[in-house]
Formats: C-alpha cells, sequence, structure tokens
C-alpha cells in the first residue's frame, strides 16, 4: 500500500510541477494553444500566481515525507500500527 501511496504522490507531484512550470514560463497565448481554455479570463499575473501556488503544492506533497515532518500527511503513516 505505501508503494501505492509513493507512486500516485510522484504522479500527482509530476503534474502539479509541469503544469506550474508551464504557467510560469509561457505566455497566456501560447498556454491558450496548448489548450488551457480556463485561462481566458485570466491576466498574465494571475496565471503566474497559480503557476507559482502549483509549484508550491508540488513541493508541499513530497516535502512532509522527506524531512518527517507531520507525519500524518505522509506515506509512512498507517492507520493500524
Amino acid at each position: 500500500m505505501e508503494i501505492t501511496i509513493w507512486i500516485l504522490k510522484g504522479l500527482i507531484t509530476s503534474l502539479f510541477g509541469i503544469v506550474g512550470i508551464n504557467k510560469l514560463v509561457f505566455p497566456k497565448s501560447k498556454l491558450l494553444d496548448k489548450g488551457m481554455k480556463g485561462l481566458v479570463n485570466l491576466d498574465e499575473r494571475q496565471i503566474k500566481g497559480a503557476g507559482f501556488l502549483e509549484l508550491l503544492g508540488a513541493i508541499g506533497l513530497v516535502l512532509p515525507s522527506i524531512l518527517n515532518i507531520y507525519p500524518i500527511l505522509s506515506a509512512r503513516f498507517r492507520l493500524c500500527a
């Protein structure tokens, strides 16, 4: 079960990281061409802010496990000890 959690955590972290980096690097027109149609009503600054928050989310998914902070948030936590 722990391996499954780590695999899912890695996939979600990769997704958040890739999308966050895309929003930070590419301009709005390029993101709209890539199919991110939900960004139509946002300006550049809001898109960059969302990208930054997505990167923080990716870091937040793995940092508790790496630093052993709040073990209840990490895959090391077991319901049946």
